[in-house]
């Protein structure tokens, strides 16, 4: 494969549908960061897929444009460092600037503390109870 189609970002790994968002909320799995709040789920399937949910409290259509399309390319960038068969939905926090460095970084550091603890849960799930 060459770089280029490493880095693309297909409509297949993106959450369109309400149903999608809503189990992934339901999962009440969740970390947070100074940039973003992120929700995970395993989806089953073999690759991530990025919802997003931009407040109106962060501002007008134009500012709220601006963070998707920040958050989607810090997720494109890094999308093949994260756990993989996952469903994220990250909701920004606001902030004086919409930088997708920050949002790399956070996304590097948050998705491992979150499969981490999904793991755990899982775990916890399959013991019998005493």
């Amino acid at each position: 494969m060459s770089k280029n189609t490493q880095l693309k970002f297909p409509g297949s790994a993106r959450m369109k549908k309400t149903e999608s968002f809503a189990k992934v909320f339901k999962n009440r799995n969740s970390i947070s960061d100074s940039n973003i709040l992120l929700y995970g789920k395993p989806n089953n399937l073999k690759i991530s897929r990025l919802g997003l949910s931009v407040s109106k409290k962060l501002g007008g259509a134009v500012i709220r444009n601006r963070y998707k399309r920040c958050l989607r390319e810090a997720f494109r960038l890094c999308r093949n460092s994260l756990p993989q068969g996952y469903d994220w939905v990250i909701i920004p926090r606001p902030t004086q600037s919409c930088a997708t460095g920050k949002y790399v970084k956070s996304l590097l550091s948050l998705t491992p503390r979150i499969v981490k603890k999904q793991n755990k849960r899982n775990i916890e799930n399959k013991q019998p109870n005493k």
